[in-house]
């Protein structure tokens, strides 16, 4: 091996989010500061759009955090199986009574 290797799946998913994250935060900043340093647009003329996008992106963001709690959740606490025989007659919504006949 070449190096100690992750062993939480999660934890190589996060890092592997956050090395695509960063780079796309830091063109996003250059952007702004050049349109800044340009005089293409004042901050007061960039306020809406900048309000517009972080609204947009909080929805984005709030959804993935949901989506993710669940995955990580799902993955630290898998389901218990079912044993055979759990299913059977009286389960879910069968009330044991035979149909009259």
């Amino acid at each position: 091996m070449s190096g100690p290797v992750d062993e939480n799946p999660l934890l190589e998913l996060l890092h592997d989010m956050i090395d695509s994250i960063e780079p796309i935060e830091s063109r996003v900043e250059a952007l702004y500061q050049f349109v800044k340093a340009k005089g293409i647009a004042t901050e007061k003329e960039l306020a809406p759009y900048m309000e517009q996008a972080a609204n947009a992106n909080d929805v984005r963001w709030r959804a993935f955090r949901v989506r993710a709690e669940m995955l990580m959740s799902e993955a630290m606490n898998p389901p218990q199986e079912e044993s055979v025989g759990e299913a059977g007659p009286g389960a879910e919504g069968d009330s044991g009574k035979k149909p009259a006949a």
